[in-house]
C-alpha cells in the first residue's frame, strides 16, 4: 500500500509541475488562456480535478472510501511540493528584482505564519468554484426565460497578472489566483445585484446594511423600506419599471 501511495505521489507530482511548466510558458504568449472558461478549467486542473482524483484513487488503494483520505492528502502534499519548488526555482531564474511580496510579509509576520495564511486560503478554492459553476448554470436560465441582462464573463474574469513581469515565484501564483477570485467574485455580484432588483428592490430596513450594501447594489433604484400599504405599492411599480426587457 505504501509503494502504491508513493508511486501516485510521484505521478501527482510530475503531472502538476508540467502543468505549471505549461502554463506559465503559454501565459504570455496565448491571451485565451487567461479568459473564460479555459482560465476555469485551468484552476480546475491545479486544485479540484487533483482533489477528486486523488480522493477516488484513495478509495481503490485501499479497497474503503476512507482511503479516500490519505489519497486526498497524498495529493495536497504534491501541490504543496510542486508550488514550493516553482518558488524556489522560478524566482532563482525568472526576472530579478528587490521588491516581492511574500518576502515583505515574512518580515513583517514571520516565514511560518505567512505561509500557514496563505495556505489556509486554499479550502476556499472548492466554495469559489461552486460560485463559478451557478454563474454559468444559475443565472444563464433567467438569460433566457425572464430576459435578465447577459454579461460577458471574459470583461470580469480576464487574468491579467502574469504580465507583470516583475512578478515571481510564490508571488506570481498567489496573484494570479487572486485575479481569478476577484473577478469571479464581482461578476457574480453583478448578477446578484439584478436577482435583487428584479425579484426584492426594497432597501433593506437596516439602515447601517443599506449603507454597507449600496456600494455593491444599485440601491438607487430600489423602493424605500417602508412597511405601510404605499410602500408595497412602490415596490410593485419598481418591479414594472426596473424589469428587464426580454
Amino acid at each position: 500500500m505504501a509503494k502504491a501511495y508513493a508511486l501516485f505521489a510521484s505521478g501527482m507530482f510530475v503531472y502538476l509541475l508540467l502543468l505549471t511548466i505549461i502554463i506559465v510558458f503559454l501565459g504570455r504568449r496565448v491571451y485565451w488562456i487567461a479568459r473564460p472558461p479555459v482560465i476555469d478549467l485551468v484552476v480546475a486542473m491545479f486544485t479540484l480535478i487533483p482533489w477528486i482524483v486523488g480522493w477516488v484513487i484513495g478509495v481503490r488503494i485501499g479497497n474503503h472510501w476512507l482511503g479516500g483520505f490519505p489519497g486526498l492528502a497524498v495529493t495536497v502534499a504534491a501541490q504543496l511540493a510542486t508550488l514550493e519548488l516553482f518558488d524556489l526555482v522560478h524566482r532563482r531564474l525568472g526576472p530579478k528584482s528587490s521588491l516581492h511580496i511574500n518576502a515583505t510579509v515574512n518580515k513583517l509576520y514571520g516565514g511560518w505564519r505567512s505561509r500557514l495564511g496563505l495556505w489556509a486560503t486554499v479550502p476556499t478554492i472548492p466554495g469559489f468554484m461552486i460560485v463559478r459553476f451557478f454563474e454559468y448554470a444559475g443565472y444563464y436560465p433567467l438569460v433566457v426565460l425572464l430576459g435578465f441582462k447577459r454579461y460577458r464573463h471574459g470583461d470580469y474574469i480576464a487574468v491579467s497578472r502574469h504580465k507583470i513581469e516583475n512578478l515571481v515565484g510564490a508571488d506570481l501564483i498567489w496573484c494570479l489566483y487572486c485575479d481569478w477570485m476577484t473577478g469571479q467574485w464581482s461578476l457574480g455580484t453583478e448578477m446578484l445585484n439584478q436577482v435583487e432588483t428584479f425579484w426584492c428592490p426594497l432597501a433593506f430596513a437596516d439602515k447601517e446594511k443599506c449603507a454597507k450594501c449600496a456600494q455593491f447594489f444599485d440601491m438607487n433604484q430600489w423602493a424605500p423600506s417602508n412597511t405601510d400599504a404605499a410602500g408595497m405599492e412602490k415596490v410593485i411599480l419598481t418591479i414594472q419599471e426596473k424589469r428587464p426587457k426580454a
